[in-house]
């Protein structure tokens, strides 16, 4: 039942992310964020992996490899390894993972959107981390995912 609403969520965020879907002018990284709320949900790396695959088959089903999904894929990956070595409590490290992983692809792919824009830049970061702790706790929620049902 899990991996179904898994492999859901990431398409659908794949697909809203894939068209022109706007708060306020400001695009949120929504595939990003999923990924980084499932690194504390999910302990198989191979179901993990095969999330990140289905989301960037989805937002550039062609055959160039581009930056931005190299960044994804990069940081997604290591957001799995790295979730699980900060100290502190989960939601404190997701919240630093989201600050972090967020300027990383901008620094990767455009490093200038974050001085040339930093308004939309702060916005976007804003709803990152406001979708992350909303998916977080519905997906940590143990009424709704009984622990023994967890990867």
């Amino acid at each position: 039942f899990k991996i179904i609403l898994f492999v859901v969520l990431v398409v659908a965020a794949a697909f809203l992310q894939g068209t022109n879907f706007n708060i306020a002018g400001v695009k949120p990284n929504l595939v990003l964020t999923l990924l980084l709320v499932l690194t504390f949900v999910i302990s198989d790396f191979f179901v993990y992996a095969s999330l990140i695959l289905l989301a960037v088959i989805i937002l550039r089903f062609q055959p160039i490899w581009d930056w931005g999904l190299l960044a994804l894929t990069f940081f997604g990956v290591s957001a799995f390894f790295i979730s699980r070595r900060l100290p502190w409590r989960e939601i404190i490290n997701l919240l630093l993972m989201i600050l972090f992983f967020t300027a990383g692809i901008y620094l990767f792919i455009s490093p200038r959107f974050i001085y040339s824009q930093p308004i939309n830049f702060i916005a976007e970061l804003s709803y990152n981390l406001t979708l992350g702790l909303i998916l977080f706790f519905i997906l940590k929620d143990e009424k709704l995912f009984p622990t023994k049902f967890r990867f």
